[in-house]
């Protein structure tokens, strides 16, 4: 039994390596999401936005942008209400007509 030590010794030091590896890509990966976002904001000229990646357990990453008043130079934060004007329109229709498609 203690002669496998040394392998599983070996065996866990490359699953953590290995983790945090992964840990370490994805995290490159989101903050160049991170970045590409801001590029697109600041290009479209919005003044503020805040952006989530969720998946089965949830939020995974959430991140604000810009301000949420210009005027006053008020940054936007996770909880910033915006208004969302003709977007609920198009979720609903793309909604109904999935709905419709079953």
């Amino acid at each position: 039994m203690f002669k496998h030590r040394p392998l599983l010794t070996v065996a866990i030091t490359v699953l953590l390596a290995t983790s945090t590896l992964l840990h370490a890509a994805d995290d490159l990966v989101v903050s160049r999401f991170g970045d590409y976002l801001e590029a697109l904001r600041r290009q479209a000229g919005i003044p503020g936005m805040v952006a989530a990646i969720v998946d089965q357990n949830g939020v995974t990453w959430e991140r604000p942008f810009g301000y949420q008043d210009v005027d006053r130079n008020i940054a936007a934060r996770l909880n910033t209400p915006f208004e969302l004007d003709g977007m609920t329109e198009a979720i609903a229709a793309s909604l109904v007509l999935r709905c419709a498609a079953n």
